[in-house]
C-alpha cells in the first residue's frame, strides 16, 4: 500500500477541518474562551517580551510575571531595558509598589499615579486586565483569522473602537493559542495607527502554587516611601 497519497489526503482534510473551525469561531467566541481560561487560573507565571512606545520614546521590555488573579496581585520583575534591570513592580489591587534595585527603595502609590521608566500604569489594576479585559461592546471586530506562531497556531482578533466609545486606543489585536486559548500576543495602536504596545508571551505556566507573600517579598532593609494614603490588601503598606 502506498502511504504518501493517504498522508497527503489526511493533511488536506486536517487543514480543512482547522479552517472550518476557525471560521465558526467569532471574535466574541475567542475572547470568551480566553477570558474563561484566565478566570479559572488560581495563579500563573509567564515571560513577557516586546515594546511600549509613546510620542518620545520606544522601550524594549523583558518581564518575568507572577500573578494571583483572585487577589488582583501581580509581580513584574524587569530584565530589560537595562535601566530597569532587577527592578520590581508590584500591583496589589489599587496599590502600586515600584522597587529600585540600585537604591534599595520602594515607592508606594496609587495605581492611577504610577509610572515606570516614563510609562504610565494608570488604569491597569493587574497584568491580567492588560491581557484580557477587552470592552467588546465598544468595539467593531474584523473576521477572526489564523496565524502561525512559535507556540502553534493562534486565533487573531482584530478590533477598532466604535464611534463615540472614547477608548484610549485606536486598534487592538489579540492572539489566542488554538490549543490552550492562552494569550500569546497583544498589540495596541493609537488613533493614528501607530503601534504603541506589542507584547508577546512565549512562556506561560498556570496553577503553579504561588503564594501572596512571595509576590509581595522585598528586601528586609528596603526603604519605603509612601506617597498616598492607601488601604492594605495583600502586601504591607507601612
Amino acid at each position: 500500500m502506498k502511504f504518501k497519497p493517504v498522508l497527503a489526503s489526511l493533511a488536506v482534510i486536517s487543514s480543512l477541518v482547522t479552517l472550518a473551525l476557525a471560521q465558526t469561531l467569532s471574535a466574541s467566541d475567542v475572547l470568551a474562551k480566553l477570558e474563561s481560561v484566565q478566570k479559572n487560573l488560581k495563579d500563573y507565571k509567564a515571560k513577557a517580551v516586546g515594546t511600549i512606545s509613546d510620542d518620545t520614546q520606544k522601550i524594549k521590555l523583558d518581564l518575568d510575571v507572577q500573578a494571583i488573579p483572585g487577589l488582583k496581585l501581580t509581580r513584574l520583575t524587569f530584565n530589560a531595558p537595562d535601566t530597569l534591570a532587577d527592578n520590581v513592580s508590584i500591583i496589589d489591587n489599587d496599590n502600586f509598589y515600584n522597587y529600585l534595585f540600585l537604591t534599595n527603595q520602594v515607592t508606594i502609590t496609587k495605581i492611577s499615579k504610577a509610572q515606570v521608566g516614563g510609562v504610565s500604569f494608570g488604569g491597569i489594576d493587574s497584568f491580567g486586565d492588560l491581557q484580557s479585559s477587552i470592552p467588546k461592546e465598544k468595539l467593531d471586530f474584523k473576521p477572526v483569522v489564523m496565524d502561525d506562531t512559535p507556540n502553534g497556531k493562534a486565533y487573531v482578533v482584530d478590533a477598532t473602537p466604535k464611534k463615540g466609545s472614547n477608548l484610549e486606543f485606536g486598534r487592538v489585536k489579540v492572539w489566542a493559542l488554538e490549543k490552550s486559548f492562552n494569550l500569546y500576543r497583544v498589540q495596541y495602536f493609537n488613533d493614528k495607527g501607530t503601534l504603541q504596545a506589542d507584547l508577546t508571551i512565549p512562556k506561560f505556566e498556570g496553577n503553579v502554587g504561588l503564594k501572596a507573600k512571595d509576590l509581595c517579598k522585598l528586601p528586609s532593609d528596603v526603604e519605603k516611601i509612601v506617597k498616598d494614603k492607601l488601604k492594605k490588601f495583600s502586601c504591607e503598606v507601612k
